[in-house]
């Protein structure tokens, strides 16, 4: 449970395979640039659907109000958290057409 929009994507990688051309990539490549590391682009709602198909539970997603937390979540975290899930629904967090950000499928 989260403000963040069920339907907003969000990065996963596989760590063990993906973090080394994208940290090698960030190493060859010029100051100012950024890399966006991912694999696949899944919404929270798909990462529920995989998870129920795997495990044969019935969970679901929930968005809360803004400011609501559905977990115990530190005092000083909190703004931190709001702004970045609020970000995430207005923006996305895939960099759009940022030219200062290198996606995988230009890194070689």
């Amino acid at each position: 449970m989260s403000n963040l929009n069920p339907d907003a994507k969000l990065p996963f990688i596989a760590q063990d395979e993906d973090t080394g051309p994208i940290v090698k990539t960030l190493i060859n490549e010029a100051p100012g640039k950024s890399v966006m590391g991912w694999r696949e682009w899944l919404t929270l709602r798909e990462v529920v659907a995989t998870f129920n198909e795997v495990t044969g539970y019935k969970a679901k997603t929930v968005q809360l109000p803004m400011g609501q937390f559905g977990f115990d979540c530190p005092p000083d975290l909190k703004p931190e958290l709001l702004e970045n899930w609020a970000f995430a629904n207005e923006y996305g967090l895939e960099g759009r057409s940022d030219p200062d950000i290198i996606h995988p499928k230009d890194v070689s």
